[in-house]
């Protein structure tokens, strides 16, 4: 089963199951602002709502049979989609490193 992505524009793109709940946990957890999918780049602030497939008739059912039509789109950001794990623990080190950097430049 794939999902459907939505946005607040009313544009739709379609990803694999994996993808979806990578994107969701990520949205959830707020580790990341944008991704790619495919050849663009999108906000995460412009996602309404990612819905299964299954579920696409009852949510837009004028529109069911151009959405049945889609294919998954590849992702390109699923290594920064896994690391949401890291609750901003590589952030933070990051940070401290940025930190280090300025004060030894003082």
């Amino acid at each position: 089963m794939s999902y459907i992505v939505c946005f607040w524009d009313k544009s739709k793109l379609q990803v694999s199951d994996e993808t979806a709940e990578k994107l969701k946990e990520a949205i959830l957890n707020d580790t990341i602002k944008g991704f790619e999918l495919g050849a663009g780049f999108y906000s995460v602030g412009g996602v309404e709502k990612i819905i299964n497939k299954e579920r696409a008739y009852n949510v837009f059912p004028t529109e069911y049979e151009l959405l049945s039509s889609l294919n998954d789109l590849p992702t390109n950001d699923l290594p920064q989609l896994e690391n949401y794990k890291l609750p901003g623990e590589s952030q933070d080190i990051a940070n401290l490193e940025k930190l280090r950097i300025i004060k030894e430049k003082k």
